[in-house]
């Protein structure tokens, strides 16, 4: 499948949605799809995604600011429609080329209008499968809706465009931009950011083979005992906390970070101790030679 993403600006601008652009080219490059960035900023930033410059989609392109100053003040200038066909013209030959386009924020935030109005116009002649990936919404923000007015092209804005999919990163924009388009909430998808943790908190090497093999990732909660295996850490008291929360919270896990204490010989005896509560618990332990895991058992433990 062949995708466009197409915002305001692309990495390597520093910001929240030219981020998620980032990651999203690169994740979907890597899983085959052909992927190209379209924006008005930016550069190439990828060696398997080709990025296209179009400066009038620059929220900050001189033109877009005139126009976007005229709108501001209730007035549609003719120079909105010669942007509007510009773009129309500088966009038709990329766009038809892809299968879907994932749209950043344009179908909803006055930012570029005349952007917005291009899209319209490609998305009803079915030139491109538009998702629209929805951050902001101009109508429902106090700062913005004084330089709103009813009519076109504002009201693109504020009503759904046939055949286009909206999409946004949580709940409550679901619930919000269902009701500024006046369309049921189950036709908005939710698609929560992503986060790659072993990225996230900066995990070593050694570390992150420790989580796949104790599979750490699944685990909710997590409860973390850095202790050595000795009797005095009363370690058995945190086994039987778990087993009385696994109740409620069946992924919970409990990890023990140290080896049986090296200077006395009772603490190898103590952890055999420990693994035969498990047992009487109902538990499985995994271990290595400085770490060990108390989980639920499970079928394939």
């Amino acid at each position: 499948m062949r995708v466009s993403i197409l915002h305001y600006a692309g990495p390597p601008i520093v910001g929240g949605v030219e981020s998620t652009i980032y990651h999203h080219a690169r994740l979907l490059a890597g899983a085959g799809f052909r992927v190209q960035v379209v924006a008005g900023r930016g550069e190439p930033f990828h060696p398997h995604v080709p990025f296209h410059r179009i400066p009038e989609i620059d929220s900050r392109h001189p033109e877009v600011l005139e126009v976007g100053a005229a709108l501001a003040c209730g007035e549609v200038p003719p120079a909105f429609y010669t942007l509007r066909d510009r773009l129309v013209g500088r966009l038709w030959p990329l766009l038809a080329e892809s299968d879907v386009c994932i749209v950043h924020n344009a179908v909803t935030l006055h930012k570029n209008l005349p952007l917005t109005g291009a899209l319209r116009m490609l998305a009803d002649e079915g030139v491109a499968r538009l998702i629209a990936w929805c951050h902001d919404f101009a109508w429902q923000d106090v700062l913005y809706t004084p330089d709103l007015h009813p009519g076109y092209p504002w009201d693109l804005l504020r009503t759904p465009w046939p055949g286009v999919r909206y999409v946004v990163v949580s709940t409550d924009g679901q619930r919000r931009l269902a009701a500024l388009l006046n369309i049921p909430e189950s036709a908005v998808r939710v698609v929560r950011p992503g986060v790659d943790v072993a990225e996230f908190l900066k995990l070593g090497p050694e570390t992150r083979r420790l989580v796949e093999a104790l599979d750490l990732l699944s685990a909710h909660p997590l409860m973390l005992l850095p202790a050595r295996i000795t009797r005095r850490k009363n370690i058995e008291f945190a086994i039987r906390v778990t087993a009385a929360l696994a109740r409620h919270k069946p992924r919970a896990a409990l990890l023990v970070t140290g080896p049986p204490g090296p200077h006395n010989p009772k603490n190898v005896a103590y952890l055999r101790s420990l693994r035969d509560l498990r047992e009487d618990l109902g538990w499985a332990t995994g271990s290595t030679s400085s770490t060990s895991t108390v989980r639920r058992a499970n079928p394939s433990t």
